[in-house]
């Protein structure tokens, strides 16, 4: 296990402001070794349905919450698809239908399958990450039934939690798009979308699983001292 930018819209300032916090927290990541040695190659990744909640503002609605935790979703959706373009891995959302013909309700049908099925073992996840290396974890072979699987080498899930005892914290997992095997999971605690750090963060931990040129940029970044 190896443990170690779309812009974002004025509007979210607030809720950005309210979620960087001092408040440390735990941060891994974890990988199996055909992805850091590159037995599976990737260049592709399927982009699933971004989930996040925010739970520390009590003074909050529960519509008002609802509301900024899938505005910071999104955000945190476009964080991650940004570092892995830049890593020369192309994205697709998994809401796009391509050549297959399905309809929306067919593609919603399977992504809620899919995440039942994530949901299910998120927590397991996030408490024995070292279990992926064992090939522990898995989301069944009906993640092929998404049409983005034909043409993906992974399928990312991106979730995000805020609240007063661990702060804001962004954890992506990776899962094979044809079998559902989970190859990787990082936990990024104490995480800022306004702070250039969790963004570096988040690229050491690319280049630690070696995902597409992640490793040659953070080089070029050590070497250079710049963010590129």
């Amino acid at each position: 296990m190896n443990v170690r930018r779309r812009m974002i819209p004025a509007f979210l300032a607030t809720i950005m402001f309210s979620l960087s916090s001092p408040v440390p927290s735990a941060a891994w990541s974890a990988s199996q070794q055909k992805l850091r040695t590159r037995k599976f190659l990737v260049q592709s990744a399927c982009m699933m349905p971004p989930a996040a909640s925010i739970a520390q503002f009590a003074f909050r609605s529960p519509k008002d919450l609802q509301q900024q935790s899938d505005v910071w979703a999104g955000a945190l959706e476009a964080f991650v698809e940004a570092h892995l373009k830049a890593a020369d891995i192309a994205t697709t959302s998994a809401f796009a239908p391509l050549s297959s013909g399905a309809s929306e309700d067919d593609i919603r049908q399977v992504l809620l399958q899919i995440d039942d099925k994530f949901s299910s073992i998120s927590k397991q996840l996030d408490k024995k990450p070292r279990e992926i290396e064992k090939s522990a974890y898995t989301l069944g072979d009906q993640v092929a039934m998404l049409p983005c699987s034909a043409t993906s080498d992974l399928l990312v899930f991106v979730r995000g939690s805020s609240d007063a005892r661990e702060g804001s914290v962004l954890m992506v997992t990776m899962a094979d798009a044809k079998s559902g095997e989970i190859l990787a999971f990082t936990r990024l605690g104490s995480f800022d979308l306004t702070d250039p750090v969790s963004g570096y963060q988040f690229d050491d931990d690319l280049a630690n699983i070696n995902l597409g040129s992640a490793r040659r940029n953070a080089i070029v970044r050590d070497r250079d001292g710049v963010y590129r």
